[in-house]
């Protein structure tokens, strides 16, 4: 069951705006960040506070970059996923702000580059999932960590089953 599905069991559906879903989005990055840190928190020996930082802004920029990768991907009208990707990064920019940072939004920005051409490579799928972890695993300066090839991919298709869920709605 996607992330989408199991908070909205409970709740009346109701057609969201491009800022809620925007909000939701942030939510589900946010749930992914904790959970892959717990994960993380067994397999790497990491002392130091702002390894860990480093750490969960490179998780939370490689979420934000499958929301933004499945977005375009889902089928519907253009227009509507655009506006829903400008509420995201809205969002987002004003969020990294808060934390006064033009580091971090270039920061994102390199990331998106990144992974964006690792997706749009000629390379089999399988192939592109091992790629984007290598990548995560060296943003987040873990070079030789394999564990990133396993992560990388299972955050990509948690974010693919709840972006489709959640634009469904």
């Amino acid at each position: 069951m996607s992330w989408w599905k199991r908070k909205n069991r409970l709740t009346p559906k109701k057609k969201l705006t491009p800022y809620e879903i925007a909000s939701l989005f942030l939510e589900l990055t946010s749930d992914l960040v904790k959970t892959s840190k717990k994960s993380l928190e067994t397999r790497l020996n990491i002392e130091q506070e702002s390894k860990w930082t480093r750490v969960q802004w490179e998780l939370l920029f490689f979420c934000i970059f499958s929301i933004d990768y499945w977005i375009s991907q889902y089928p519907g009208r253009q227009q509507e996923k655009q506006t829903i990707r400008e509420a995201l990064f809205d969002k987002l920019e004003k969020m990294l702000r808060d934390n006064d940072s033009q580091a971090m939004l270039n920061s994102l920005k390199q990331c998106l580059d990144e992974y964006g051409a690792i997706v749009s490579g000629e390379q089999d799928d399988d192939f592109k999932l091992y790629n984007l972890g290598i990548n995560l695993a060296k943003r987040c300066e873990f070079h030789k960590e394999p564990y990133f090839t396993v992560l990388a991919p299972q955050l990509f298709t948690a974010v693919q089953r709840s972006t489709r869920d959640i634009l469904r709605q």
